[in-house]
Formats: structure tokens, C-alpha cells, sequence
């Protein structure tokens, strides 16, 4: 990356097999969550950026000096306040995701918890007592385990994946049907 140059990474892939991608290395990431690093780079085949994790790397070959260097950073610089997670970007639309939390006035540590772990989205004061995080993002499932943080104070949620809403309803309706057996399970004892 100090060099400015592309490279070809071999990749490990699921199966143990090896996958060669050529690619202009631009930035590494560390997951908050997992600790795991990340390498973003952009992909000279599929024409944006990527993210690789550096563990699954085996090998790197330096090819050439990239002359695009500074338009590949700045691609990088400009996805920078949509990337949740260091996961992957799994498309080039952003994803519009919001949920709305319930905090009473003797609860400003909720608010203050959403405003200090809200990275790239906002939160907005919609009411005496409720709150609305909103971000737009590559890929919105990154959120979901934090937003699960929240779900005993969550009014609101939605996403312009209707795949992720989906999740997120399934996930509420598995943990009640959990919550619902073990407590017929205690009134049976």
C-alpha cells in the first residue's frame, strides 16, 4: 500500500482451493466485533472495491505502480461513511436502515449509548422519549447484531432490504416463541 502498487492475493477459499485476485490494496480494517482485520482493495475484475480477510490470504504477488492509485483511495474515502462493519460490500446501492428506541427521561444512557456507538449513522430526538437511529449503508446486515443490543426498547424498525426487515422480524418472533415455552415450561413445574 506505501508503494502504490497492484498485486495478485491468493485468496483460501471454502473448499481449501486457492482463488488468484488481482487487486489494488488501499486500506486495512479491524472488526470492532470480531477483532478480525480486513483488507479493502479494488478489484480490477469486478471493477469496485472489496473487502478480504487477511487470514484467508496465502500469498501476495507485487505486480506493477498503479498510476489510479489516488482515484481507487479516494472510491475508498467516499464509501468510508456507509461501511458499517468490516464485512464485505456486498453491493454498490446503499441500504436505507432505521429503528426507533424508547428511552424515558431517566434513561439518557440509552441515548448517550446510541449517540457514542452510532459510527456512520444519526440519531434524532423524535419525541419526550423516543429516539431514531438512522444510516444508509453497503450492506445493512452488518447492523443487526448491534441493533439486536436493543430490542427490548425498539417502537420501530425498518430497512430498504426487505430481506434484512425479514430477518429481523423472524429473529423477534424465534426469541418470543423461546421466551413464551420457557415460561409455560415454569408453570408446569
Amino acid at each position: 500500500m506505501n508503494s502504490r502498487q497492484s498485486v495478485t492475493l491468493y485468496r483460501c477459499d471454502k473448499d481449501g482451493s486457492s482463488i488468484p485476485q488481482y487487486v489494488c490494496p488501499l486500506k486495512i480494517y479491524c472488526s470492532t466485533r470480531t477483532g478480525r482485520q480486513y483488507l479493502l482493495s479494488y478489484s480490477y475484475a469486478a471493477q469496485k472495491l472489496l473487502f478480504n480477510r487477511l487470514d484467508h490470504i496465502e500469498s501476495i504477488e507485487v505486480k506493477r505502480a498503479e498510476g489510479r492509485y489516488e482515484e481507487f483511495l479516494q472510491l475508498a474515502k467516499e464509501a468510508a461513511p456507509h461501511i458499517w462493519g468490516a464485512g464485505m460490500l456486498r453491493t454498490d446501492r446503499l441500504e436505507e436502515i432505521s429503528f426507533t428506541v424508547e428511552a424515558a427521561a431517566d434513561e439518557q444512557f440509552i441515548v448517550q449509548r446510541l449517540e457514542r456507538e452510532k459510527r456512520c449513522g444519526t440519531v434524532r430526538q423524535l419525541d419526550a422519549e423516543h429516539y431514531r437511529f438512522s444510516a444508509a449503508v453497503y450492506d445493512a446486515r452488518e447492523l443487526l447484531p448491534w441493533i439486536r443490543t436493543f430490542i427490548g426498547r425498539i417502537t420501530a424498525f425498518s430497512c430498504s432490504n426487505g430481506e434484512i426487515e425479514r430477518i429481523f422480524y423472524d429473529d423477534l418472533e424465534q426469541t418470543a416463541a423461546y421466551y413464551l415455552q420457557e415460561v409455560q415450561a415454569d408453570g408446569e413445574q
